[in-house]
């Protein structure tokens, strides 16, 4: 197919929802990777859906993904390994609690009911490693986690069976827009010709959005995981402590996933990342601090990958206002997973028949023209 409908870069899991709602409103949609699929931050993130202590201007679109995360196995034939977990913040001292208290009251008055507060009885019951010293905590039971690689699995199983090409390790080697649309030339499958791109393209969406005059203030950064071995069940949720950097979440198979927005490196020329050992080590020492199991800990294996970040840490979710036909879907700045159901389907409307969504008004490119 050398004149689709659309074209996508990148195959993340903002990539792959969006060509799953075009394929199955009957449009033609070619999917372009440079190198794997999900191989970056769709595939390497700790699998955590999370609604909780979310940016106001989240809740829409991390409400609405959430209810296609409970019934994913009806969006594309899988389960995605989502479950319920919950997610949980605890209060070290009154005024974190406090802090947490404000919280509570400004979404429920947004109409979201879902942040509970809960006292330190409640908090030792959910969970029991967080040291003694919490005074209680917010959760939200809803919050799950699910498989990246399962994910990302049956997404595209799913593209395909809606009739999505999808070309891998096939790069953008240029872009250039006419008036007849765009021409985009590729390593591996020749020259596609669309009246529609879509940028999808995380860490690499600057310079994709560059190769049509348009910019974006993106930072490539890597994040990363840790793994520990497998130990008996300790706790169900997520957990973290209000005003520190860390969530600890433990998986089915026992094993402990340990993040927290603790960057790898990244060399800003080949976005290749690695594992920033000495950042890794403050993640455990904050770790220790705060939960009694630390010192049993072992980590057996961790994981960085490529992400793009935007100076507010929100994501780009517009029509260019410089590049007629082109959008930009990028700069989830680490947030992104748990977000792609509603954003793919939210965005596809916009696309197909120019419904514009309230949940996207937060995000457009113009609001980084002062900068």
């Amino acid at each position: 197919m050398t004149h689709p409908d659309f074209i996508l870069i990148g195959s993340g899991m903002m990539g792959m929802s969006i060509a799953l709602h075009l394929s199955r409103a009957g449009k033609r949609v070619v999917l372009l990777e440079k190198d794997t699929i999900g191989k970056h931050a769709s595939g390497v993130n700790a699998g955590g859906i999370r609604s909780l202590k979310r940016d106001a201007d989240y809740l829409p679109l991390i409400h609405g993904s959430l209810d296609m995360w409970h019934n994913m196995e009806k969006v594309v034939g899988s389960d995605c390994g989502f479950y319920q977990t919950g997610y949980l913040i605890a209060a070290e001292n009154a005024n974190a609690m406090r802090e947490l208290e404000e919280r509570a009251a400004e979404t429920h008055a947004l109409g979201y009911t879902n942040e509970i507060l809960i006292d330190k009885k409640q908090l030792k019951k959910l969970a029991p490693i967080v040291k003694d010293h919490c005074i209680g905590g917010i959760m939200s039971g809803k919050d799950g986690h699910s498989s990246p690689a399962e994910t990302c699995c049956a997404f595209y199983k799913a593209i395909q069976k809606a009739g999505a090409v999808v070309h891998s390790n096939c790069e953008v080697l240029d872009i250039t827009n006419g008036a007849n649309g765009f021409t985009v030339r590729t390593s591996t499958h020749g020259t596609l010709h669309a009246e529609q791109v879509i940028n999808c393209a995380g860490a690499w969406a600057g310079r994709i959005a560059a190769m049509v005059g348009d910019e974006l203030p993106i930072t490539p950064v890597g994040a990363s995981v840790m793994v520990t071995a497998r130990m008996p069940r300790l706790l169900h949720h997520f957990v973290s402590v209000q005003g520190r950097r860390l969530w600890f979440n433990q998986a089915r198979n026992g094993t402990l996933f340990i993040c927290g927005g603790y960057l790898a490196d990244i060399n800003q020329k080949t976005l290749e990342t690695r594992m920033n050992f000495r950042t890794l080590q403050t993640c455990v020492q904050v770790a220790h601090d705060l939960f009694d199991i630390a010192e049993d800990l072992t980590i057996v294996r961790s994981w960085a990958g490529a992400d793009g970040e935007t100076p507010d840490l929100k994501p780009i979710i517009s029509r260019s206002p410089f590049c007629d036909g082109m959008t930009h879907v990028c700069g989830f700045s680490k947030h992104g997973f748990a977000l792609s159901p509603m954003v793919g389907k939210d965005v596809s409307a916009m696309l197909l028949d120019g419904t514009k969504s309230a949940s996207l008004a937060p995000f457009k490119q113009e609001r980084f023209e002062a900068l």
